[in-house]
């Protein structure tokens, strides 16, 4: 299921009943419905996160060095789909 990463770093952690969770990038959704995704991407501030093409194992809370791996790896891919989709939307505008 998608998720939507909202830009404003200062947005509520609950928008439309959905929540949402503080990152380095914005404030990103929990998984939502593609019909929930498409309304919330009308809106500029919000870019699409794309689904990591299988789910992370959950790391056990006794290995903080295996959940900072994670944790950077998502945030990494935040980050090269936040450049995608601000590359699509200059390109669009020009």
């Amino acid at each position: 299921m998608p998720q939507v990463l909202n830009r404003n770093k200062n947005a509520s952690t609950v928008i439309n009943g959905i929540a949402f969770t503080p990152t380095k990038n914005g404030m990103l959704s929990e998984e939502i419905t593609q019909d929930q995704a498409d309304y919330f991407l009308k809106i500029p501030t919000y870019v699409a996160v794309k689904a990591p093409a299988a789910k992370a194992p959950a790391t056990p809370p006794s290995d903080p060095a295996a959940a900072a791996a994670v944790e950077a790896e998502r945030e990494a891919a935040e980050r090269a789909n936040a450049a995608a989709q601000a590359a699509a939307q200059e390109k669009q505008q020009a």
